[in-house]
């Protein structure tokens, strides 16, 4: 942002207690916004769609019990984890599959040869 549409800094305060231990998080934003519900409701937007995707991450790849750590591997990962997430999104799933979910996806482009190719057809 060059400055010219800068029209506030908002501070936005996270609470959240899990297993007793509560913990503070504070952001900042820059916004060429100047309504201060809408600030509120563009961060809210945000990360709500930054929580449903580390959820679905989280659900399908089991991405909190990853650990590359070293140079530029967890940024890697995490997009190419992306990367196959919105590739599993976009197939066609299997005409005998009546449950569908990314979860499944994963087992189906495992063990099903013919959804493993509709898949890698995206690429």
């Amino acid at each position: 942002m060059s400055g010219r549409g800068l029209k506030a800094v908002a501070m936005a305060r996270e609470e959240r207690t899990v297993n007793g231990k509560t913990s503070t998080d504070i952001r900042f934003f820059l916004t060429s916004l100047d309504n201060i519900e809408l600030v509120k409701k563009s961060i809210r937007l945000h990360w709500g769609i930054e929580n449903r995707l580390h959820w679905c991450l989280d659900m399908t790849f089991n991405e909190d019990y990853k650990r590359h750590r070293k140079d530029h591997s967890p940024e890697n990962m995490t997009v190419m984890r992306r990367l196959a997430l919105n590739i599993l999104r976009q197939a066609e799933k299997p005409e005998n599959k009546k449950q569908d979910s990314l979860s499944k996806r994963t087992i189906w482009f495992r063990e099903n040869r013919q959804f493993r190719q509709t898949v890698l057809r995206l690429l």
